[in-house]
């Protein structure tokens, strides 16, 4: 892999350690090492770029930070599998999107029923007078491995529709096309967030991993808010590339 790594200016502005982070991502990044690879040493990268191995350490933590290694103590550092890109805004399922991203998936259900919602879940599904909606919470793995955590809201108007017992062979979205209910648009957010041990357990990650978290709420051809999601996104497997396939409102 040394042969394949591209130059660094050692004379120039640019902090070392970034120049050896990004000479290191480009070969990841490319393909050029496969998930579970094992990374040169810190003593090989820094006799090949005539640098300290502190700046090797810093360029490798980097990697770790941002999810393409993984530090095993006394091992080295391992290539992460290539991460997984989706759109956003998007008005399809999880499963559709990861179809279209090529990656075969599964949505396993952990919980479901209706429960006491909070006021600002009530104010964005406008269901004011319902104190309990109905609450799904699915993994989703490929592989067996799982990827994804998604917990979705609907009012009763919506749930009612679903056959609660077909969601894993089925899914929710083709039930609520079968009933006439066709998603048009979707408030979608973004932010990163760090996983609790409840979370953490059912990603198979170690507590306080970094996580991809989005909040979508859904509207249908009626402009009806019809499902609130929030999902959390391993984000050693995830890139998300921000698309514009759906019209965008301010929130109130």
């Amino acid at each position: 892999m040394l042969a394949e790594l591209p130059p660094i200016d050692r004379v120039g502005d640019h902090p070392l350690y970034l120049q050896v982070k990004s000479a290191l991502q480009a070969v990841i990044d490319g393909g050029g090492l496969p998930h579970g690879a094992r990374m040169p040493s810190e003593s090989a990268v820094a006799g090949h770029y005539g640098v300290s191995r502190h700046v090797v350490r810093q360029a490798l933590e980097r990697l770790v930070t941002e999810g393409r290694l993984t530090a095993r103590h006394g091992a080295g550092y391992f290539v992460n599998h290539r991460r997984i890109h989706l759109v956003l805004p998007s008005l399809t399922s999880f499963s559709e999107a990861m179809r279209t991203a090529g990656v075969a998936a599964e949505l396993r259900v952990v919980e479901q029923g209706f429960e006491e919602s909070t006021p600002e879940l009530r104010r964005k599904l406008d269901t004011p007078r319902a104190r309990r909606l109905y609450r799904l919470l699915r993994v989703g793995t490929a592989g067996d491995e799982p990827l994804v955590l998604i917990e979705a809201w609907y009012p009763s108007r919506v749930a009612r529709v679903v056959d609660h017992r077909m969601i894993e062979e089925t899914g929710v979205y083709q039930q609520l096309k079968a009933a006439g209910l066709r998603p048009a648009r979707a408030e979608n957010e973004l932010r990163v967030s760090f996983v609790d041990p409840p979370v953490a357990s059912l990603l198979g990650l170690p507590w306080g991993s970094p996580v991809i978290v989005t909040h979508s709420l859904t509207f249908d051809q009626d402009d009806r808010p019809m499902e609130f999601v929030r999902e959390l996104y391993r984000a050693d497997r995830f890139v998300f590339d921000y698309g514009s396939n759906s019209e965008r409102r301010p929130r109130p």
